[in-house]
């Protein structure tokens, strides 16, 4: 619904008056930015870099190393004089563009370093070393979009040195720094992260917690692909030990911050991922146990983004839920005829239930914050 008929709509139920209602559109329309304006501006200032590597590339042996290291950080100072700039001027969509742009420039110049000096090394090394000199710029910003780019380039980044160093880790070992390590170390400095008082650090530690609970569930679908390919290896406790600690830390910064119900939902969830993921990663467990911890861990994720408010992402949980459910059905049923008359029932349920929750969700999220 655009912004014009909610506010008809509040008008309408007496929420807010006439002046409030031209204060609003007034406000709206002296601080909205257009989105649209910007990426087309963006999309401008791509193509015109894009064209300046094109003609450097074609004289490039013909360049001086000097000549070239004046360049790079000349568009580095540039970009760095530009977020000032934007700062300084209340510009917070070019802000975060010229912040992409400025650790772009930053991989960028590693890489033209390393070609000069023939520093050597392996790509991961790089990516580590770009990641830790470029945090601190993406802090800066007060938009999640720098961090969702600087997290996604770090997850690669890990990926990346688990896959070139593959003759030292086991597939089992690569997914368990992914589907325990990592998510449970994320919600822990994500959590901590966001205690500060500071606006850019919230929005990095609420994208690193975004992120945690993301990976958890990634993790219940990538720890199924293990599936009947489990065997009574030793048990990795470099990997569940991490994992344990993280936990723990986390469930006592829920407790000791008086929110003992999250600490609990959470506490349950991680025991459950917990032994759903041993149970993949080392034997071979039944399809019906599966399910079960399946569904009860999505309905720990899903009260873990409401408590975060993710009302979107609970939603969608609750979406995962019902398809397992679906496929447990599926399963189940043999018969043409008993699955035909099952799945019109089901739809005929699912319809309902999606109505009442459309009517109701007010409501819904308000006895559910009581609850929790």
């Amino acid at each position: 619904m655009r912004l014009n008929k909610k506010i008809d709509t509040w008008v309408e139920k007496k929420f807010i008056s006439e002046d409030q209602k031209l204060q609003i559109l007034e406000f709206e329309k002296n601080n909205s930015s257009s989105l649209g304006i910007y990426t087309i501006i963006t999309l401008g200032i791509v193509v015109i870099g894009i064209g300046l590597i094109s003609l450097i590339a074609s004289n490039w042996e013909e360049i001086p190393d000097f000549i070239k290291l004046i360049l790079d950080f000349s568009i580095l100072l540039g970009l760095g004089a530009g977020i000032y700039f934007s700062e300084s001027q209340n510009l917070p969509r070019w802000k975060d563009s010229l912040i992409i742009a400025f650790v772009i420039a930053i991989l960028a110049s590693i890489g033209l370093i390393s070609q000069i000096f023939h520093t050597g090394g392996e790509l991961y090394q790089a990516l580590g070393f770009w990641c830790f000199i470029s945090l601190p710029i993406v802090l800066f910003s007060e938009s999640k979009f720098p961090s969702h780019f600087w997290l996604i380039s770090l997850l690669y980044t890990l990926g990346f040195y688990l896959q070139t160093n593959s003759n030292f880790f086991s597939l089992k070992e690569i997914v368990g720094v992914f589907t325990l390590v990592v998510p449970s170390t994320f919600i822990l400095i994500g959590s901590l992260i966001l205690r500060t008082g500071d606006l850019g650090l919230r929005q990095f530690g609420s994208s690193v917690v975004f992120y945690s609970i993301l990976n958890f569930m990634l993790g219940t679908l990538t720890l199924l692909t293990l599936y009947k390919n489990s065997n009574h290896n030793d048990f990795m406790l470099y990997i569940y030990l991490p994992f344990i600690i993280s936990s723990l830390a986390y469930a006592g910064i829920l407790y000791f911050t008086e929110k003992k119900k999250e600490m609990i939902i959470y506490s349950l969830g991680i025991l459950l991922y917990g032994y759903y993921s041993y149970s993949l990663l080392f034997r071979n467990p039944e399809r019906s146990t599966l399910a079960i911890l399946f569904i009860l861990i999505w309905f720990s994720i899903a009260f873990l983004f409401h408590s975060f408010d993710y009302p979107r992402m609970f939603e969608f949980s609750i979406i995962v839920i019902g398809l397992r459910f679906l496929v447990i059905y599926f399963e189940i049923m043999e018969s043409l005829a008993f699955t035909g008359v099952g799945l019109i029932f089901s739809g005929i349920l699912i319809v309902g239930i999606s109505a009442l929750y459309l009517k109701n969700r007010e409501r819904i999220f308000l006895n559910l914050r009581r609850l929790l």
